[in-house]
């Protein structure tokens, strides 16, 4: 294996930062020859990644959160490269959908002994996504964050920006009217409900915990999809603590469906997020790519 390390000092709120070099001396002492970049700003981690590949490297690992991981897999997707990941970060979504483990030092071992897996990705309009991607309320709360995560002095704590981003959203956010076409097993279904959110899941988890897409399997060349019809803001609040288990899906107004492809429009221009961030605005074009990553998993 020669594996290159991209790590994000940021991820975890600066506390990737303070382990790195515990990190890095364990690595070593694992017999490892530890060839490093630091990302430094948003969207370097694909530019690194990129250069990795190039250099001949044959895996490439993430040193951070669910966000350094979606920068990588956009850098060594379609080359034959392989990712592993060592968690850091605030949510590590998809590390605890791989059963990679949480504590950065036994990840790091996984290097030495973990087996491959070959997983779906997402792709929306011009990218690759490893979670969920979507439109509506979630995407909203994610444009909050990041609004409120740049006018804040320094390095905010955790969970905070999005915790204020899901405030913000429950007092102003109004349903819209989306046009949705799903193809999938059965064939093309065309909706336009008033519409809470639509969410496709690649994985179950998104926002460091919530179970969004339940049914959601990285094997199976399907979007777990889940659509919220028009809830009010009682609906809202009574669902959300519902949503880290799961069971918001027995709602009444929400529906699941499989679909190998997704686009929803809108009158309106709405953002559009994925793996956490806001990437694009509607018109969004998802589509299911299966088995289009090797991941190093334990």
């Amino acid at each position: 294996m020669q594996p290159y390390f991209i790590v994000n000092p940021q991820a975890g709120s600066g506390r990737t930062e303070k382990i790195w070099p515990k990190l890095k001396e364990q690595l070593e002492t694992q017999g490892m020859n530890v060839a490093v970049s630091m990302t430094a700003s948003p969207a370097e981690g694909t530019v690194i990644a990129k250069n990795a590949v190039e250099q001949g490297y044959d895996t490439v690992v993430a040193v951070g959160g669910d966000g350094t991981v979606h920068e990588v897999v956009n850098g060594i997707v379609n080359t034959g490269v392989k990712l592993a990941v060592i968690p850091t970060g605030t949510g590590n979504d998809f590390a605890r959908v791989m059963g990679i483990p949480s504590d950065w030092s036994e990840a790091a071992k996984v290097l030495s002994r973990g087996r491959v897996r070959r997983i779906d990705l997402g792709w929306l309009n011009d990218r690759y996504f490893v979670n969920i991607g979507g439109v509506g309320f979630d995407a909203e709360v994610a444009a909050a964050a990041n609004r409120f995560k740049k006018r804040m002095p320094g390095r905010v704590p955790g969970m905070v920006p999005y915790v204020f981003g899901i405030l913000q959203m429950l007092f102003s956010y109004m349903n819209k009217d989306m046009n949705i076409t799903l193809r999938g097993p059965e064939g093309e279904i065309i909706l336009n409900p008033r519409t809470f959110l639509v969410a496709a899941g690649n994985s179950a988890y998104t926002g460091g915990g919530m179970h969004i897409c339940p049914g959601a399997s990285l094997s199976d060349g399907l979007f777990h999809v889940v659509l919220a019809e028009d809830l009010s803001k009682l609906d809202t609040l009574l669902l959300l603590p519902r949503v880290f288990s799961g069971s918001h899906v027995k709602h009444k107004k929400v529906s699941q469906f499989l679909a190998e492809e997704i686009v929803v429009t809108c009158e309106q221009e709405l953002n559009v997020y994925a793996d956490g961030e806001v990437y694009a605005v509607t018109p969004a074009h998802f589509k299911a790519m299966a088995g289009a990553l090797e991941v190093i998993i334990s």
